[in-house]
């Protein structure tokens, strides 16, 4: 209600035949030129188009809340970073290896369709032969063990396949992205894969 009054006032200065205060058509005159009724139409003008400024951010305002709370319920719930102590500390122990992680969770992100009933990621972990020929990294310390993210989805192979690619594609970019070292160690310690329920990586 409080919308309507200017508009209300607002149409009555505009629609009025004569001045609504008679003691305005005597009252000094800022303008000279300005007529008391020209300046009653004016200031109906004024109200009418701030009342209606006044509703249209009102419902602007109502609109965008109901936008936003449609899109935080229709927004696909975020992939969390499993909870294993033994990946974060082979992951801290690596330069770059955290992050590496939470990238690598991103694209996985992105990669996903907004269904992602039966979706869910897992750790798991493969124990790699020291390489002595590899002097690629020799400046850091190479992990024995590998943290392998795991993806697990309930959708057709073909769709599991081009998400796999993807994800890959990303992961390889941001790997190309680092020191060549930390590339080598970061690697080492950090792979992805996308499995079956029922499977696991060993």
């Amino acid at each position: 209600m409080p919308f309507v009054f200017p508009k209300i006032a607002g149409a009555f200065f505009v629609f009025a035949d004569e001045p609504l205060y008679e003691v305005y058509t005597t009252a000094p005159r800022v303008f000279d030129d300005v007529s008391a009724m020209q300046d009653q139409h004016a200031a109906g003008f004024v109200l009418w188009v701030i009342g209606s400024l006044m509703v249209v951010a009102a419902l602007g305002a109502l609109f965008r809340r109901w936008y936003m709370e449609d899109r935080r319920i229709a927004a696909p719930p975020s992939l969390e970073i499993p909870a294993d102590p033994r990946a974060v500390d082979l992951l801290f122990e690596v330069q770059g290896g955290w992050a590496a992680l939470e990238q690598l969770v991103a694209s996985v992100e992105q990669a996903l369709p907004v269904n992602r009933t039966g979706t869910a990621l897992a750790f798991g972990y493969r124990e790699r032969a020291e390489d002595g020929d590899d002097d690629s990294a020799a400046d850091e310390e190479m992990p024995s063990t590998q943290v392998i993210l795991e993806l697990y989805l309930a959708l057709g192979a073909a769709a599991e396949a081009g998400i796999a690619q993807r994800i890959e594609a990303d992961y390889a970019a941001y790997l190309g992205r680092l020191p060549r070292r930390r590339r080598a160690a970061v690697s080492r310690a950090l792979a992805f894969r996308v499995v079956g329920y029922g499977s696991r990586v060993t």
